[in-house]
């Protein structure tokens, strides 16, 4: 997580997540942690648990929409679910260990409208 750029927001995998709460001591009943969840499913684990959750490529587009970025802990399998996906597109992993990685996702810019040509 040394990668991260000050109160950036933080995305962890199901798997990682536990992780990154310690080694961050994230407080996660904070109003705003910056600490979510990306996963498959809204509700990611066994039982209830108060971190919010990106739900997939739809969420993570939606999350971006609202934050400029954030720093991403996934697992090499998701990742390579999500290295298309705009808001990872383009992207180096920031760091890889063993089966994960550390990686930044950036808002999609909006595209600049083209002008319309002079009549």
């Amino acid at each position: 997580m040394q990668e991260r750029q000050g109160d950036e927001q933080m995305l962890a995998g199901k798997f990682l997540v536990r992780g990154i709460i310690y080694y961050t001591r994230t407080d996660i009943t904070a109003p705003d942690a910056r600490l979510r969840v990306l996963a498959k499913t809204e509700q990611p684990f066994w039982a209830a648990h108060p971190i919010p959750v990106v739900v997939w490529k739809k969420g993570l587009r939606d999350f971006l929409n609202e934050y400029p970025s954030a720093i991403a802990t996934l697992r090499k399998s998701d990742w390579q679910t999500f290295a298309r996906e705009d808001g990872f597109a383009g992207r180096e992993a920031l760091a890889e260990i063993g089966e994960n990685v550390v990686v930044r996702a950036l808002a999609r810019k909006p595209s600049t409208p083209v002008p319309e040509p002079a009549k």
